[in-house]
């Protein structure tokens, strides 16, 4: 903005012109200011950054993994190792593990080791359960845990008319890679110890 001044300009008109540009500049200051904190607002934070947790918050700025399970991108890969990936079972072309119950009616029997630390090298998720070989009528109640975590329990049945169970749909967080996961199992039989044969369906996610 260009001011002119007379040769005759009074010191009471120069300090009001002094005045005037003090306040503009103020102004423009705090315009300054506001634009600072508009700009600082629009930045995208650094991958991972604070600010940039979850998928609410910013999308796409992150660098993904398939098992962080807070992108979009992760939840997509989910999907589809469940409906697409490639499929693995344990123990394979081995016998199935047995796991005993206790001898007391819907009581859970001590641990039994489905799958050892260190067997499975990357994060998987258990989908599907192959139980079989009940050895007595009755409900059975199956607990699948990660290490002594639990995952999921599982309810089957024997009857004189359907002796045998097969494969079962299971919902549960998925492990880490070179978890163990352990098995205890209960019977609705009492003073006998009821056995179940298992074997796990599951597919990796890294």
């Amino acid at each position: 903005m260009a001011i002119t001044i007379s040769a005759g300009a009074k010191k009471a008109d120069l300090t009001e012109v002094l005045a005037n540009l003090a306040a503009q500049n103020a102004v423009l200051i705090q315009q300054n200011a506001d634009l600072a904190e508009v700009i600082a607002a629009l930045q995208v934070p650094p991958p991972n950054g604070s600010g940039n947790e979850t998928i609410n918050q910013l999308i796409g700025n992150r660098n993904d993994t398939e098992t962080d399970s807070t992108t979009i991108y992760a939840r997509l890969m989910d999907l589809w190792g469940d409906w697409h990936g490639e499929g693995f079972i344990y123990p394979d072309l081995a016998a199935p593990v047995t796991v005993t119950s206790h001898a007391d009616a819907y009581t859970l029997g001590n641990f039994t080791e489905i799958v050892p630390a260190n067997a499975i090298g990357g994060a998987f998720h258990i989908h599907h359960m192959h139980l079989s070989s009940p050895d007595a009528n009755g409900q059975y109640v199956l607990v699948l845990y990660n290490g002594t975590t639990e995952l999921a329990r599982i309810s089957v049945s024997r009857t004189d008319k359907k002796d045998d169970v097969e494969g079962l749909d299971v919902r549960m967080p998925h492990c880490v890679a070179n978890s163990q996961v352990q098995a205890k199992l209960a019977s609705s039989n009492a003073a006998s110890e009821d056995d179940l044969d298992v074997r796990l369906w599951y597919h990796l996610h890294s």
